[in-house]
């Protein structure tokens, strides 16, 4: 950019001197919320293409709050725990038999 005139010398050693911040393209939502976040990815492909979605640096707003999620996963994995306890899992019906 220095050789065509885009930037100054200076801008160039300087920002040669700038170290690199490197930030992980998966978001903290993705480990929070991975249904919702993969849902609004599919929709988002599905709508707008690959090419867009995964070139384009596009920036997506959703009604996900993050504390919300939470109790819900919570009261959800409570909700389960409570159902195994009156109906879960007590043994297969059967063995079957190995044959050799």
């Amino acid at each position: 950019m220095a050789e065509v005139g885009f930037i100054s010398q200076e801008q160039k050693e300087r920002t040669l001197r700038t170290p690199l911040k490197i930030q992980s393209r998966e978001s903290a939502y993705f480990s929070k919320a991975p249904y919702f976040t993969e849902f609004i990815r599919h929709h988002v492909e599905r709508k707008y293409g690959k090419e867009r979605l995964y070139q384009e640096g596009l920036r997506i707003y959703t009604t996900l709050d993050l504390s919300l999620q939470r109790d819900a996963q919570r009261a959800m994995e409570m909700g389960l725990r409570e159902l195994d306890k009156r109906q879960g899992f007590r043994g297969p019906l059967r063995t079957l038999s190995r044959r050799s």
